[in-house]
């Protein structure tokens, strides 16, 4: 008989401590940080406080205030009022934002507002950053009127404390919703564009959460520490910059890093359903999450306005936070020192139970196969349950945002089918006395993801570097010690750092990507429970515990589906556009929404057209629903030449547009028989790469002016190009005959791939 067999299961007793521990270190890391009491407006005048703030998130977030509607133009002079009463000086910069953001072109009119205090010895400014307008769906509370909200209310804590060395700048960009166009109007032709050491943006997507200190500039090494000391509460990650990078969303300070600017980003992100819907609103803005932002901004002011801001680089270093013990931080440089020690520690680990013949080649060899079969089927079965559930809910494919309000029940119960899963087969090779066939597995399939993931992602190797060094340690102990209450002591207290750091990461992936986040997280989960399988091997005396974690995931399916219900807490989103084809007289109406309900129907019928090619929409953009509606005789966008011209080989072409409905959006979906190599929109030249130039694609133009505009094409010469011109308008159209029935209290508007409820005329001009 091996000696491997030989080793015991703990007694039950010991089997309840053991388990009482592992679930106390997952609670310890699965709660979120705590947020701090918001203060209230008698609390010193040189002080953050939410409720000051929130009084000016409450006159910015009356109703949705896009670039370019009147609405924002009363924001605009709402924070320009506030910034006098200051005893500061506004200043406005107008003028045209244009961008090029994956072959497609974004353009509007845009006035950003700033305003500084001057410092006693200035090396360079702080700049605060947040935008003032709003999507049209929503009013823009959380995005980004607390951020709005937050800089008046530091420039006034400023004001009232003692002066800094350094300038501090507030700059509330405009156009932001509109691809970040107010950020490019000023790092095109603001003056003072040269004179920031370091920005500081604040952002959301959601109504409430731990603010995150989520993305940084590179050589990042002096702000990460800077922020470190001197932050209160700080919550940050170098993985979650590292996810960001790979996601196709953008911030403010995407351009202002472009432009070579150093900074730091923070947002927080719960509550992802009511981001740029009607449902942010002041009632559901978090006022704890705004007082961390404020304390952030705050301190942040003080502390690099006291600064020597002429060099703020350092080389990247790799951080994040443990519970209790704060931010940790070291450099980037000691990532591959580190991931080889773990990797030698998890190698002698496994030579150690070889040695100590707690391991046999058979048992590693099945468990190296079993190991990957297990991370793939614990990704798969969580994305079938969802299958399974949207189609006993299929309202719930209607999210675009890829979320579900009750998630918190879909999340227990993909985790507690991978925890089954693992822990059965965990169990199982322990009680055949294998007892580190799957830990050692675990180390070394963690090894080479290590390995992948200090290449790919150097900020996020800490996530398996120091789970895979804790767990070696674990192993090596076992080996050399047995099931010794010294032993299983030490092991216990080595499974706290996997636990801690990787349990953390799932509700954030769960909160940054919703419910689609079961796959990775499945994946994640697995790893998670290998590296943690010395404890768990020590449960396996009791068959029970992944049949009752089965039961637990099943339990926790029927509760998702069961309280999945809309109501007005928790609305539906539903969404209608209303578009006219002026080449041909008709129109249709047409939505986004994957399922009908009762309100879409009104427009759609029984049995919508589902297209994708629609003239109407980008190319390849998504599936819309269509049907007939009546044609109204509404004013098409019109183009006139103004010159048309053959320079070389090139052919410049320069129209006008207008729009005599006054819309405030128009859009452009231009194609051509040859590429498209640049051009000016509003005399702002722009081109694409001339590696990858296009021959179709997308120009969307908001705040759009009274008097039109001018947009100059260069193409090769003796080439056509045709113009799909789109203007749009807020709100369907009055219909004669047709009484449309409001919403139901438990819907709300939704926003479109395409458009949003809106009234959409188009008119194709070839050139």
């Amino acid at each position: 008989m091996p000696p491997s067999t030989l080793i015991a299961p703990p007694r039950a007793r010991n089997r309840f401590v053991i388990a009482v521990i592992l679930a106390g270190f997952s609670v310890l890391a699965y709660r979120n940080p705590s947020l701090p009491a918001p203060s209230p407006a008698s609390a010193p005048a040189d002080t953050f406080s939410s409720e000051r703030a929130l009084r000016h998130v409450s006159a910015i977030a009356r109703e949705p205030h896009p670039v370019g509607s009147e609405a924002n133009r009363a924001v605009r002079e709402y924070i320009g009022g506030q910034i006098r009463e200051l005893g500061l000086t506004p200043v406005e910069q107008t003028g045209t934002g244009l961008r090029v953001n994956r072959g497609n072109l974004y353009a509007a009119r845009v006035t950003n507002i700033m305003a500084r205090i001057e410092g006693t010895a200035n090396t360079r400014a702080v700049m605060l950053a947040a935008h003032f307008d709003s999507v049209a769906n929503g009013p823009g509370a959380a995005d980004d009127g607390h951020g709005v909200g937050v800089l008046l209310e530091t420039l006034r804590a400023l004001k009232n404390g003692p002066p800094l060395k350094n300038d501090v700048i507030a700059l509330f960009t405009d156009g932001e919703e509109a691809d970040l166009l107010g950020a490019e109007a000023f790092v095109a032709g603001s003056p003072w564009r040269a004179d920031a050491g370091v920005v500081l943006n604040f952002e959301a997507r959601g109504t409430r959460g731990v603010p995150v200190m989520f993305e940084t500039s590179d050589e990042n090494g002096r702000l990460v520490r800077e922020f470190a000391k001197a932050a209160p509460r700080p919550n940050a990650s170098s993985l979650t910059y590292e996810i960001y990078k790979f996601l196709p969303n953008d911030t403010d300070l995407t351009v202002f890093k472009r432009s070579g600017d150093a900074g730091l980003n923070f947002a927080f992100i719960e509550n992802y359903l009511f981001y740029h819907s009607p449902y942010d609103d002041p009632a559901h803005l978090d006022p704890p999450s705004v007082e961390q932002q404020g304390d952030y901004a705050l301190a942040l002011a003080r502390h690099f306005g006291s600064a020597d801001l002429l060099h703020v680089r350092a080389p990247n270093v790799t951080y994040f936070t443990v519970p209790v013990i704060g931010l940790i931080v070291y450099p980037v440089a000691w990532v591959w020192p580190l991931a080889i020690l773990a990797i030698a520690a998890a190698v002698c680990a496994i030579v150690l139970a070889f040695r100590s013949r707690i391991l046999s080649l058979r048992a590693f060899a099945l468990a190296l196969a079993v190991f990957p079969v297990a991370a793939v089927f614990a990704a798969l079965i969580p994305a079938a349950l969802w299958y399974l559930v949207t189609r006993i809910r299929p309202a719930y494919t209607t999210f675009l945002q890829g979320d579900v309000y009750n998630h918190d029940w879909y999340i227990a119960a993909f985790e507690a089918v991978a925890f089954a899963l693992a822990s059965g087969v965990i169990g199982w090779r322990a009680r055949r006395g294998d007892f580190a066939g799957f830990a050692a597995a675990a180390l070394v399939w963690t090894s080479a993801a290590a390995i992948g993931l200090s290449k790919a992602a150097p900020g996020a190797s800490y996530l398996l570097v120091w789970p895979l060094l804790f767990a070696s340690a674990a192993l090596a102990i076992f080996a050399i010690f047995g099931p010794s209450l010294k032993s299983v002591t030490a092991i216990l207290i080595s499974s706290a750092v996997p636990i801690i750091l990787i349990v953390a990461l799932i509700p954030q992936f769960y909160t940054a990507l919703g419910i689609h986040a079961d796959i990775p997280v499945g994946v994640v989960t697995i790893f998670l429970l290998g590296l943690v399988a010395m404890p768990l091997a020590m449960l396996a005396g009791s068959r029970w515990l992944p049949w009752c974690a089965a039961a637990a995931g099943l339990i926790c399916l029927a509760g998702g589906i069961l309280t999945s219900r809309f109501d007005p807490a928790h609305p539906r989103q539903n969404s209608v556009f209303y578009a006219l084809n002026s080449d041909n007289g008709k129109a249709m109406w047409a939505s986004s929404d994957a399922v009908e309900d009762e309100w879409t129907s009104q427009f759609l019928g029984a049995h919508p057209r589902r297209e994708r090619n629609s003239a109407f929409l980008p190319p390849g953009s998504q599936t819309i629903f269509e049907n007939d509606a009546p044609a109204l005789s509404l004013p098409a966008p019109v183009l006139s030449i103004l010159t048309d011209q053959t320079v070389g080989t090139l052919r410049v072409v320069t129209v006008k547009i207008g729009s005599p409905r006054q819309a405030r959006v128009v859009n452009f979906l231009v194609s051509s028989d040859a590429p498209v190599l640049g051009g000016e929109i509003d005399r702002v030249p722009w081109k694409f790469d001339p590696q990858r130039p296009r021959e179709s694609f997308f120009i969307r133009y908001e705040a759009f002016p009274a008097d039109g505009v001018e947009m100059t094409f260069m193409l090769r010469a003796g080439h056509r190009l045709n113009l799909r011109v789109l203007d749009e308008s807020s709100g369907l159209p009055q219909l004669p005959g047709l009484t449309v029935r409001p919403r139901a209290d438990w819907m709300m508007r939704g926003w479109s791939f395409a458009f949003g409820e809106s009234t959409v005329v188009g008119k194709n001009y070839g050139i």
